[in-house]
């Protein structure tokens, strides 16, 4: 490449210099710069790393330059890390002295998530564990419930639906919390379109309470309420369990970020992972309750429904009780 050509590409491309030396007077013996990948097909919010291999052996002391010929489509820091942004195309290029070399990065939709994959900390998911990345949960749900009303335009999976959800692979405390805010009726249950109350109890919660993460919202908006003291730890302890997770646990950018499930959200993901065995999923607790978001229909003053994991089935506890665990979930 032409000095003049990469002086230019600077105006118009984002340039990482990695401190590659320039200086006039410097001998340079590169005569060769190699990829470990010339091509890449990646997903939005998938990171990739790659390394350039300069040429002869005796000039390995010298440093890269990176950049990309569209920050919008994937941008590269100064180690070679390839970040997916958006659809779309983009080179990115090593440069060391006069000598380049190009990766081509396609950002690609994508694939349709299945009930099991594995979800990592990219917002990437595969059906078989890949061991190169950080695993966070599985996916125990696929597309948009027909009775979650959230809206998940304003969260980083930018539409008002979702394409799944995801259950941590972990838990959020470590020990049984009171769920918060006892006498006070949040509205975290779900109603007719006449504004009548529904059974979120019988037969395990009737798989009509989905909307999780507008309850989630909802009790944010209520932790500085009267009556329930501005301290979201000592007003919600459940909820502070999930977002002290989501510190130390960072949900990917293009989802909706960690939230306490609905009881039907916390039975399905109970169901759908209560086997699974493996070192990057911890199990639910034995004989424990779980809390979550969901107040229970006919006392929602008092209590919230609950998963029982002694009996496998859902139940409910006083929000003053110091009795449940508390396990996140995502939407993405």
């Amino acid at each position: 490449m032409k000095r003049g050509y990469i002086l230019t590409a600077v105006s118009s491309a984002l340039l990482v210099l990695g401190g590659c030396s320039m200086e006039p007077d410097q001998a340079v013996n590169v005569t060769g710069l190699v990829l470990n990948h010339d091509s890449l097909e990646m997903v939005r919010g998938e990171v990739t790393r790659l390394t350039a291999v300069i040429l002869p052996q005796s000039s390995s002391g010298e440093k890269v330059a990176w950049y990309t010929s569209d920050g919008s489509v994937a941008v590269v820091d100064e180690n070679g890390t390839v970040t997916a942004r958006a659809l779309g195309d983009a080179e990115i290029t090593a440069i060391c002295h006069d000598i380049e070399s190009v990766c081509r990065v396609s950002v690609v939709e994508a694939p349709d998530p299945v009930v099991g994959d594995w979800y990592y900390s990219d917002g990437t998911y595969s059906a078989e564990l890949e061991a190169d990345k950080t695993c966070i949960g599985r996916v125990f749900h696929v597309g948009q419930h027909e009775n979650d009303k959230s809206d998940y335009s304003s969260t980083g999976i930018g539409s008002a639906s979702c394409r799944g959800y995801v259950v941590a692979a972990a838990d959020a405390v470590s020990e049984p919390c009171m769920w918060g805010g006892y006498g006070y009726m949040v509205g975290t249950f779900p109603v007719s379109g006449t504004g009548d109350r529904l059974d979120n109890f019988s037969d395990n919660g009737g798989d009509i309470d989905w909307s999780g993460y507008d309850y989630t919202e909802t009790l944010k908006a209520w932790s500085g309420a009267s009556g329930t003291g501005g301290n979201v730890a000592e007003s919600w302890p459940a909820l502070a369990g999930v977002m002290a997770f989501e510190a130390s646990c960072p949900a990917p950018q293009y989802s909706s970020g960690w939230f306490l499930p609905s009881i039907s959200q916390l039975y399905e993901m109970y169901e759908s992972t209560r086997r699974v065995d493996s070192e990057f999923f911890a199990p639910f607790a034995e004989d424990s309750w779980y809390w979550s978001s969901s107040e229970l229909y006919m006392v929602p003053e008092s209590s919230v429904v609950c998963v029982d994991t002694g009996y496998g089935a859902v139940g409910y506890r006083g929000k003053n009780e110091n009795i449940a665990l508390v396990r996140p979930v995502l939407a993405f």
